[in-house]
């Protein structure tokens, strides 16, 4: 019998795979695995074609730091 685990309202079954990092965490069902992986893909190549800065890093534009620092934005821990 394999009985379902709930960590801050998110349901964990055996199987399903945790990833985290700085930004936060993930959790992808079992079940999804694959849907995921394919789309993954689709956000590698998007992300490819983003502009650089001489040290390698993605240029986030002005508009989104200003939209990140706006009142639109919650930020919740």
């Amino acid at each position: 019998m394999v009985l379902p685990i709930t960590v801050s309202g998110v349901q964990l079954t055996p199987g399903d795979v945790i990833v985290g990092d700085r930004d936060g965490v993930v959790v992808v069902p079992q079940d999804q695995l694959d849907e995921v992986y394919e789309g993954l893909e689709a956000v590698r190549t998007a992300e490819a074609s983003y502009p650089r800065g001489a040290n390698g890093e993605v240029e986030v534009p002005q508009y989104v730091h200003a939209l990140l620092a706006s009142e639109q934005v919650r930020y919740v821990d």
